[in-house]
Parts: C-alpha cells; sequence; structure tokens
C-alpha cells in the first residue's frame, strides 16, 4: 500500500525531522506528545501550480537570455529535437507557444522575435539597480523552491520529452570566453545546483562591465561543477524520506543537557556539547560506588597525617549541634534531618550521597570556633580543636574527589568557612569554587521536582540538592564580596527551586536555644518554615546586590551616569525589601525587650552592610561623582553609610543582650569589616561632634575581640582597623 504524502509538515515535525500526517489543527505526533502544532501560514510548495512553476522559470531564462544578447555572446542553438520537446512541453501545460525568445545563433543570423512575447519579458529591466536586483532575489528564490516541481512534471513526459535537453543544452564551442573545450556538453548546471548568492544577482540585473558578469559566470560555473555531487542538502523537509526512529533523532538533535548515570555510578549532569547526553535515558536513583580504598586504608590516611586518634562521638555530635544551631541556621547548606538519616544508614555500612566522613569533620570544624580552643577529653594539641577536624575533613577529601558526591559538595562550602577563619583566604576561595563546581557537576542547579512526581528520585534527595546549591550559591557570593572578586552566575541556568518553596518535606529543621531577655531566661525557637524563608532571603539580597557590586567594584567600563542610576535602583529595590520583610523577620531598634532570633538580627546586619557597600564608592565629593553634579550627591552617600553602621552596632548590642557575642555567625566578622570603618570615619569627622558614635565603636571592637576567640581572622580584622584608625586620625592632625 502506497503511502499518504502531505504537502507541507508542520512546524515541530519539521524541526525534528520526521514525518508529518499534516492534520489539522493538531497533527498526529504533536497530538500524542502533547504540545501545540503550528504550520506555517499559506506555505504549500508541493501544491505550487506547475503551470506558473515553468512560465516563471522560463521568463528568467529568457530574461538571462536577453543579458547574453546585450553583451554580445554567442548563445548556442537548440538541436531540433529539443525544439520539438520543449514545444510538446509546452503543449502539455497549455501554454503558448514562443515562449522563449530565440537571438542570434551561433552563425550570427537573426531569430524572429516571437509574438507575444513583450509581456513574458515584463520583469523590471526598465527598473533603478537595487530594484532589478531585489526583484531578482525574489525570482530566483522562488525557482529553487520550484525545480523540483519542474522535474517531477519532465519525468512524466518521458521520454517524450528530455528535461535535460534544457537544462544543459549543447554548444557551439565559439563563445570562448564564458567557457573552454571541445565537449559536447555545455556545462550549465540545473538551477537547483546554482551558487545562488547577492553578489552574482547584482552582476547579472546592474549595468555592470562585460568583463565582470563573465568572471561571475565563470565562477559559477566551476564551483557548481565542483560541488554538484559533494555538497550539503538544505532542501525543505519531504516527508516521504526514510526517517530514523523519533527516540534516535530527539537524542541526536538535542541542545540542552541532562542527568546521566556517569561511570562512577553517581548522577551527574552533561551538557549536550559532550555527547556524553548520548549514553541514553538512566534511571535516576541515589546508588552508587564507593571512593577507592576501603574504611581501614582510608584510617591509616588519617593516621600518617597524625590526626587519626578516635573521637568520641558525643564530642562529634556536641560540635555538630553547634555548627547547626550557629551557623547553618544562617547560612543553610545541610538539610539535617537528612544528614542525621544518610549518617545512620553509613553507620550500618550502607553508602549514601548525602553523607560522607569528609562532610561530618568540616561540620565539626567549624562547630568548634564556638568551643574552647582546646577540649580537655580530647589532645589536639599543638593543633586547636578546630584546626583538628579541619585537617581531618581534608585529608579524606583527597580520597573522595574522584567521585564527589552532594555531601562533597557540602562539605568544601564549609571547609571554605573554616579556611576564612584561620587566615588562609586562598585555599578558601578556592574551596568555595570547586564547591560550585561539584554543584554544577552534579546538576544541583536543575529542578528535580518532575523525577520526584515520577517516582525517579526521593523528596529527600530532591530537598537535599536544593538545600546544598542555594548555600554553596550564597557562600560563594558572599566570598566574592569578602575578598572583592567578581563572581556570577547566570540564574537562567539555574531552574531549581529557592529556598522557600517546599516540595513536601515530611520533617523539617528546629532551632532551640536559650536566650536572656532583661532579667528572665527563656527558650527561643525559630519555626521549621522560617529556614526555608530566611534562606531564601540571603538569596535575594545577592541577588539584589550582585549587578551593582559588579558594576562598582568590578568593571571599570560603564560611565559614572550609568552606574549611579544602578546604585540608586539597587538601593530602591532594598528599601522596598526591608519594608515587604516578613512581619516574623522584622526588628524594631528601639525595642529591648522583644524576641528576635540569632538569625533575624544577623540577616538585617546583612542588609545594612549591603547599603554601606553601595553607597560607600559615592562618599567623595569628586572621585565617582558625574560631572556636572547629579542625584543625591556625597553627603546623602556618608549619611547612609554611618546610619546603617550605626544600626549594625545596636544590632550587636541586642545580640549581646539575647545570645552574647560568642555565638555570632563567622559573616558577622565582615560585616563589622564594613561598619567600623565607617563608624571611624564619622568619628574623626568634625560635622559628626554631636553623635554618640564612640559607644557604637566601642560595640564594635569588642564584639571583634569576643569572635577572634574562635575566628582567627576576626582578631587580625581588628589589628587592622586600629592601624587604620590610627592613620586616619594622624592624617586629620
Amino acid at each position: 500500500m502506497g503511502r499518504n504524502h502531505v504537502s507541507t509538515a508542520c512546524i515541530v515535525c519539521r524541526g525534528r525531522k520526521v514525518r508529518c500526517d499534516g492534520n489539522r489543527p493538531n497533527c498526529g505526533r504533536c497530538e500524542k506528545k502533547s504540545v501545540m502544532c503550528r504550520y506555517i501560514p499559506g506555505e504549500d510548495k508541493r501544491k505550487l501550480s506547475s503551470r506558473n512553476s515553468v512560465c516563471l522559470l522560463f521568463r528568467r531564462v529568457n530574461r538571462l537570455t536577453q543579458i547574453l544578447h546585450d553583451h554580445e555572446i554567442g548563445i548556442p542553438p537548440l538541436e531540433p529535437d529539443t525544439h520539438r520537446a520543449f514545444d510538446r512541453l509546452l503543449e502539455a501545460m497549455h501554454l503558448p507557444s514562443g515562449t522563449l525568445t530565440d537571438f542570434k545563433d551561433s552563425a550570427g543570423h537573426q531569430s524572429e522575435q516571437p509574438a507575444g512575447s513583450s509581456e513574458m519579458q515584463d520583469d523590471g529591466s526598465d527598473l533603478p539597480g537595487i530594484a532589478r536586483s531585489n526583484m531578482a532575489l525574489e525570482a530566483v528564490g522562488c525557482l529553487s523552491a520550484m525545480t523540483n516541481e519542474v522535474h517531477r512534471e519532465a519525468r512524466q513526459l518521458e521520454p517524450i520529452f528530455d528535461a535535460s535537453s534544457i537544462l544543459h543544452p549543447l554548444h557551439s564551442g565559439e563563445s570562448q570566453a564564458l567557457w573552454s573545450g571541445d565537449s559536447p556538453n555545455w556545462p550549465w548546471p540545473s538551477m537547483d545546483t546554482l551558487p545562488i548568492s547577492p553578489s552574482w544577482l547584482v552582476d547579472f540585473t546592474a549595468d555592470t562591465p562585460l568583463s565582470s558578469f563573465t568572471t561571475s559566470m565563470e565562477a559559477m560555473v566551476t564551483t557548481s561543477s565542483d560541488s554538484q555531487h559533494n555538497r550539503p542538502s538544505f532542501q525543505a523537509d519531504r516527508p516521504e524520506d526514510e526517517e530514523a526512529p523519533d527516540e534516535v533523532v530527539e537524542d541526536l538533535s538535542a541542545h540542552l543537557g541532562g542527568m546521566q548515570v556517569a561511570s562512577d555510578g553517581q548522577l551527574r549532569y552533561y551538557g549536550a556539547t559532550s555527547s556524553f547526553h548520548l549514553q541514553g535515558r538512566t534511571q535516576i536513583g541515589t546508588q552508587y560506588l564507593p571512593p577507592p580504598g576501603s574504611r581501614c586504608e582510608r584510617q591509616e590516611i588519617l593516621d600518617r597525617a597524625e590526626v587519626g586518634q578516635e573521637v568520641p562521638r558525643d564530642i562529634k555530635d556536641h560540635l555538630i549541634k553547634l555548627y547547626f544551631m550557629w551557623e547553618n541556621s544562617n547560612i543553610r547548606v545541610v538539610q539535617r534531618n537528612i544528614f542525621e538519616s544518610a549518617r545512620s544508614a553509613w553507620g550500618n555500612g550502607e553508602n549514601n550521597s548525602n553523607y560522607s566522613e569528609v562532610l561530618l569533620n568540616a561540620m565539626c570544624a567549624l562547630g568548634a570556633s564556638f568551643e574552647s580552643r582546646y577540649h580537655p577529653l580530647l589532645v589536639t594539641y599543638p593543633k586547636t580543636l578546630a584546626d583538628f577536624f579541619g585537617q581531618k575533613a581534608k585529608v579524606l577529601l583527597e580520597t573522595e574527589l574522584d567521585s564527589p558526591t552532594v555531601a562533597i559538595a557540602q562539605a568544601l562550602a564549609i571547609l571554605s568557612q573554616h579556611e576564612k577563619a584561620c587566615m588562609r583566604d586562598a585555599r578558601g576561595w578556592l574551596y568555595s569554587g570547586m564547591a560550585m563546581r561539584v554543584a554544577l557537576d552534579l546538576g544541583l542547579h536543575l529542578d528535580q521536582s518532575a523525577s520526584v512526581r515520577l517516582g525517579k528520585m526521593s523528596t529527600s534527595d530532591a530537598e537535599s540538592r536544593r538545600v546544598a546549591f542555594w548555600g554553596i550559591f550564597i557562600t560563594n557570593n558572599l566570598w566574592s564580596f569578602y575578598l572583592g572578586r567578581d563572581f556570577q552566575l547566570g540564574n537562567a541556568d539555574v531552574t531549581v527551586s529557592k529556598p522557600d518553596s517546599n516540595i513536601g518535606m515530611p520533617t523539617a529543621d528546629t532551632w532551640e536555644t536559650n536566650v536572656t531577655q532583661g532579667d528572665e531566661h527563656a527558650v527561643q525557637t525559630l519555626q521549621p518554615e522560617l529556614f526555608h524563608y530566611i534562606s531564601r532571603q540571603w538569596v535575594n539580597l545577592c541577588d539584589m546586590v550582585a549587578p551593582i557590586a559588579h558594576a562598582l567594584y568590578g568593571s571599570s567600563k560603564m560611565d559614572r551616569e550609568a552606574i549611579q542610576r544602578l546604585s540608586e535602583e539597587v538601593t530602591a529595590t532594598l528599601w522596598a525589601w526591608e519594608k515587604d520583610v516578613n512581619s516574623k523577620l522584622r526588628v524594631d531598634l528601639e525595642d529591648r525587650n522583644a524576641s528576635y532570633a540569632s538569625q533575624t538580627l544577623i540577616l538585617h546586619m546583612q542588609f545594612h552592610q549591603f547599603l554601606i557597600l553601595i553607597h560607600r564608592p559615592w562618599t567623595s565629593k569628586t572621585l565617582l561623582q558625574p560631572s556636572p553634579p547629579q542625584g543625591p550627591g556625597y553627603q546623602h552617600a556618608r549619611t547612609v553609610c554611618k546610619d546603617s553602621a550605626i544600626k549594625i552596632a545596636k544590632l550587636l548590642r541586642m545580640h549581646e543582650e539575647r545570645y552574647t557575642l560568642r555565638y555570632l555567625s563567622i559573616q558577622a566578622v565582615h560585616i563589622l569589616y564594613s561598619a567600623v570603618p565607617i563608624l571611624i570615619f564619622a568619628t574623626i569627622s568634625k560635622t559628626n561632634v554631636d553623635e554618640d558614635l564612640g559607644l557604637h565603636l566601642g560595640t564594635c571592637h569588642r564584639a571583634l575581640d569576643i569572635l577572634g576567640q574562635g575566628f582567627d581572622h576576626a582578631k587580625q580584622i581588628q589589628k587592622l582597623l586600629v592601624a587604620l584608625e590610627q592613620r586616619w586620625e594622624a592624617l586629620v592632625r
């Protein structure tokens, strides 16, 4: 049984190079795949009239013949059999005879002009060159689309008519300027092999010298003859062509990457340019091959590094609790209940992508920053408790980098903070970048909700991946601000939902600690839903400030007016954020007895630090100000910076009264590094003598002094600030 041929394929089937049944409004394939089916209006090349096609084709041939005649180039005469075949073709298509104009033949005789040929030559020859060029482009475009139709009509008339006798007529050998050789075949290619381009079309239609015309023709013939049998095909889709199965075509033509199980058994993301996405559709799961080496071998590695002594579980549990309470509750990298479940499974001999000894020791290292430097029950001297666990995590990290998991990505982000606290900024910066690279390698930036609905991934695994990615994202942005180095990740490539969009976790983290309010002690609790919301606000603040931070501190190409406009826009966005933030996260600085979570106070400190970073470059009268002056001016920038620094000091006192300064997150150190220079400047400025700035400056120095007990870089920063204050005072005197 013959196949049904359709006149035009829909856009979707044409793009996929598959057969289309042509049904309207939706073809069968689009209906089956539930995609929108669309056709190009008015496009139906198979239904184009053969009579009109041949008519237009010979109008073009007639025009080209006229051009050859005008340049006195001999036209080879048609053979008598060719003339008869040509007349039969015209008769079969009900076209009038004499459509083709005969000019001088090879013997130099003038042929009689057929009657009615003038109306067939009405092709715009009297128009200007540009208009004729455009008309020629349009005509040849139509001809190239209709050539196949002409060939099909010619094949139907065989053996009466031979299309090659028209498209490849014989020549007499006299026009040696255009072609050479004694071959009986005229090397004129068929229309569908001509190298159609605007350059030679203009030569044909404009009034150009004969030499230019001849050169174009020679290049055209040579190019066509060389490439006729070896050239790519750009013809329209033909539904009757043989086609590979849909799955094969879709795999080959994919331009977006996807998740694949790599050779180590771990789920990883591969883009389409790598061709690793052609491995095939795989079942998404959480099983993976453990890293090389047994647990005994890894213990031998720890012993050689002198960090292999056994640590009691209760010490680990205590340090992990400190990490979750004071660090992870602010910049949330790990989902606690998922970690604890994976840890229990690992203790039973099961491997899981959500747990690693590297992650456990990294959390212990950062949690140890909130403990005394040396533990009475665990001898680590001369290493501090934090350094001991940090060194242990880094030694184990080398054994797992060949097959990193979600837990390794989390561990790298946490280790970067530990290295910051130990004043090893270079290694910390590298660890934060490695964490993002591993996150992209694992596809943590991709939405997995569809996999959860299909049962290919558990809800807990999807949530762990989402929490890990946004925690790493925040960590990288804060590192960028801390070192003043540009970090940008295109959010268009990130499809995973932001933290406050819960995908249905059965249980969630809680935060609870003792808090002092006035003369009373109470228990402060952070509800589970606020964990997501606080993380979302950290992401939002980083997104708001990233563009202006890049313009102010990372680019020298923007003009001052554009930077100022961007600063005003970002500032307005930040003020709107403070106004519209959830009521549970708002802070009244004048209410000394209100109950505020530690995470809420630190979040507002971060908000005011961002205001300082945006306005600080504008505090100069001339350095960045546009000329002539525009905008609020340098006094406004100084006022905003001073007010924000004062509010940071007030938030510190509120935290001190409720939780002490010892339990501030590591991010507070950088916040103070931005606020203290502003307070020093305001103190030595003659225009701020009435402000009670000494109290606020003392609060910040006291906080740095206490934070130095757990974070070494806090002590280093405090020394730098004291030296800065002394230098500025000497300059003022």
